[in-house]
This record gives structure tokens, C-alpha cells and sequence, in this order.
């Protein structure tokens, strides 16, 4: 049951004080997607899809990145209708979406 409330909801970890990681927009999307992320400290920052059994699917990224702000866009072309998990770690922040894609 504690599963399912955090598949419909945001799930953010992250420290005391800062903003949310994760902007992933149009939600639900087909073709293309933007992936905007904030308050990055100088880390590696992973983005990774996986599906609602909790099996990874992809990495979209996996970089160092200086401090800031950082925009990417996505194409989705290849996935099934559907839904999933993205998720954003960077750092000691963690934080995952659920998307729908719908092609």
C-alpha cells in the first residue's frame, strides 16, 4: 500500500533548505521532453529511467556538472505508452518523478 501513495506523488529527498531537484515537463508526454534541474551542487549528477517494477531501463545521463542549473531534452521516441520513474541523484539528493508517456 506504501507503494502505491508514492507512485502517484513526488518523492523528494533532499536537504533542509534547498529546492526541489526535479522539473520534467509535459507530464504526460510523447516525443519530446524537458528535464530542467536546480539547486545542483559540483557533483555527478545520474538521471535514469526505470519502470514501475523498479527495473532500470536507461541512464539519460550520467556527467560531472559545475553548480547550478542544468536543461535537457529528452526524446522518448522509443518508449511504450506507459508510466515511470524518473530518477535525479546529484550528490548526497536524490529525487524521482512519475512520468506518463503517451505516444
Amino acid at each position: 500500500m506504501i507503494l502505491h501513495i508514492l507512485l502517484w506523488k513526488s518523492i523528494h529527498l533532499k536537504d533542509a533548505g534547498t529546492s526541489p531537484l526535479i522539473k520534467f515537463y509535459p507530464n504526460p508526454c510523447s516525443g519530446k521532453a524537458h528535464i530542467t534541474v536546480t539547486g545542483l551542487e559540483r557533483s555527478r549528477m545520474t538521471i535514469a529511467l526505470y519502470n514501475l517494477q523498479g527495473e532500470k531501463l536507461s541512464t539519460i545521463m550520467d556527467e560531472k556538472l559545475n553548480a547550478g542549473c542544468r536543461q535537457i531534452t529528452w526524446d522518448t521516441q522509443g518508449l511504450k505508452n506507459g508510466v515511470y520513474i524518473l530518477q535525479v541523484v546529484s550528490g548526497r539528493r536524490v529525487q524521482s518523478e512519475k512520468i506518463v508517456i503517451r505516444q
